[in-house]
């Protein structure tokens, strides 16, 4: 019998796979979400439309519109870099990463990744997450970013959830180990770009940059492994 066991690349539990059952399961749900609670955006755009965090700034009463239904709903650009959130002319409001810019970034990778000639479909929500789901059993065994992957999704789900008024700010739980002591203890405070790991003996603090160096390094660390 074999009795070997690997930890889950998503949850960090044993399972004899790179994934646990759940966790695909978990997935595919996560992205069946995202599509449904994409499509409610168009309705939220008129101000007073839901509960989730306004814009502070002084034109704030002037907009027809409320912005971060709108960040979430822009298309992909064409020519421009599809990772810059979306900001002000004054330079000082950030948005969100628009969803289909999100997926987009993934979508690319995982051709990448699997080098098979694919085409890349049509930077539409509804079709990338279709792309990504019929290759959800490609990518719990053996793309080697999933769980960074499952962490963007999970984020993306949050973020239109709230925008949508649907759950309060809570402080965001990082499935990324510590840097220092190796426990998945970090998190990242409603309103705070900084990460914090839990365990009162380690007691690390990550910049924004730091925290986005250290995913980097353990997703460079599992493609090499693989």
């Amino acid at each position: 019998m074999n009795t070997n066991t690997n930890q889950c690349a998503i949850c960090g539990h044993h399972t004899n796979n790179h994934t646990c059952n759940q966790c695909q399961t978990n997935l595919d749900t996560t992205l069946v979400n995202i599509a449904d609670l994409y499509s409610q955006l168009p309705a939220e755009f008129e101000p007073g439309r839901a509960s989730g965090e306004r814009i502070t700034h002084a034109f704030q009463a002037s907009m027809p519109i409320r912005v971060d239904p709108l960040d979430l709903s822009l298309p992909v650009p064409s020519g421009k870099a599809r990772t810059a959130a979306v900001h002000d002319d004054y330079g000082d409001q950030t948005g969100h990463i628009p969803v289909a810019i999100e997926l987009d970034m993934w979508v690319r990778d995982w051709r990448e990744y699997r080098s098979r000639k694919e085409c890349q479909p049509q930077p539409v929500v509804s079709t990338l997450i279709s792309w990504l789901r019929n290759r959800i059993d490609w990518a719990v065994t053996d793309y080697p970013a999933v769980g960074e992957f499952a962490v963007a999704m999970q984020q993306v789900r949050s973020t239109l959830r709230l925008v949508l008024g649907q759950t309060k700010p809570r402080d965001e739980v990082l499935s990324t180990p510590c840097r220092e002591c190796n426990l998945l203890t970090l998190l990242r405070p409603v309103g705070d770009e900084r990460v914090y790991c839990a365990n009162e003996d380690c007691g690390l603090i990550l910049t924004a940059d730091e925290y986005q160096r250290w995913v980097g390094l353990l997703a460079a660390k599992m493609r090499k492994s693989a």
